[in-house]
């Protein structure tokens, strides 16, 4: 009996030191970073732990159901259609635009210009100004300003671009050619939530950044890349694919396929250029490096951590909605760092 008794506290032991967390732990830490982000702007802060939400608040009088624009948050559900489309057998992330784009197979600059290329942002075409996205089809003409692969260029462009090729695909399958059509049909409804997508004039979907969606939807979203793009078991987007938008470009080690990385050491200038409040090398101690962050204006925030199992999502008003707060920058390392630090 004392054999059994002893087996059973080594058990208990076992089960309670190999949890990340206690109860207590997370009410502390998700109270801590609620108070970070509510002092700048902040409306919601959701924590999920392998699957479960340990953490949900609102603030600044938010309230849980409602609805905020994510503005480049947008972008990583671009990446992750274009997953889906590898698995449809649509498209591969590494075969040249000019295949579908056929007007830019005798264009000596765009024809080597791939989809990967467009969507890490190293195409070559202009970004151009964050919030001024135009039509599919207009986008085509966008000036080239480096050769393909060789320079990283933040911006809509390349991604209005992307939903041309997309509504091309899609139109010569006989489907439905509104990209966040099939988006939200082939990803977003098996996993159970809606995103809101904003249009350009002529009627185009925003692809950068128009989408809207509540806080638990995008955490759910989260949930399907911590998962490798399976749901419930079964592959909803192709793996590799989508594995392989986790990975940097020699022109910026920083962003991935609509994607932003842990920086690698000495490389943290890259993507301080683009994102001035990030300084995640500050914690690189306690955040792990196979981090991927989807960013918007207004520190907008998707934070997937496959090692800690661990979804987190901020969300704020954007720049044009409120006025900053005075000497209270956002910092990814600070806000990271009251959730993760042991």
């Amino acid at each position: 009996m004392r054999l059994l008794h002893l087996l059973a506290l080594a058990i208990l032991w076992s089960a309670v030191s190999a949890a990340p967390a206690t109860a207590r732990d997370w009410t502390a830490r998700c109270d801590e970073a609620t108070r970070y982000s509510e002092a700048r702007r902040g409306l919601r802060v959701v924590v999920h732990e392998d699957g479960r939400t340990v953490c949900d608040t609102t603030s600044n009088g938010a309230t849980a159901t409602q609805w905020y624009p994510i503005a480049s948050g947008s972008k990583s559900f671009v990446g992750t259609m274009a997953a889906a489309a590898v698995q449809d057998g649509l498209l591969r992330l590494d075969e040249p635009v000019a295949d579908t784009i056929t007007e830019w197979r005798d264009d000596a600059a765009r024809a080597p210009i791939t989809i990967r290329q467009l969507l890490n942002l190293t195409s070559g075409v202009r970004g151009g100004v964050s919030g001024s996205a135009r039509g599919f089809a207009a986008s085509l003409d966008t000036e080239m300003r480096a050769v393909p692969g060789k320079r990283y260029q933040y911006g809509p462009n390349p991604f209005q671009i992307f939903g041309e090729v997309m509504t091309r695909k899609l139109a010569a399958r006989g489907l439905e050619p509104d990209p966040v059509d099939y988006l939200q049909r082939r990803v977003l409804d098996p996993i159970g939530i809606t995103l809101l997508w904003g249009r350009v004039p002529g009627g185009d979907a925003g692809l950068p950044g128009h989408g809207a969606l509540d806080a638990q939807s995008w955490a759910t979203f989260g949930e399907l890349i911590l998962a490798d793009g399976r749901w419930r078991g079964e592959p909803l987007v192709d793996r590799d694919a989508l594995l392989s938008e986790f990975a940097g470009s020699p022109a910026n080690p920083a962003y991935g396929v609509t994607w932003w990385l842990m920086p690698a050491p000495g490389g943290e200038t890259v993507a301080e250029a683009q994102r001035p409040a990030w300084h995640l090398a500050e914690a690189r101690d306690v955040v792990p490096g196979d981090i991927r962050i989807a960013a918007g204006s207004g520190d907008q925030r998707l934070y997937v951590i496959p090692s800690r199992r661990l979804v987190i999502v901020r969300q704020a008003p954007l720049p044009r909605e409120v006025a900053p707060v005075d000497g209270l920058e956002w910092s990814d390392a600070a806000f990271l760092r009251i959730l993760l630090a042991e």
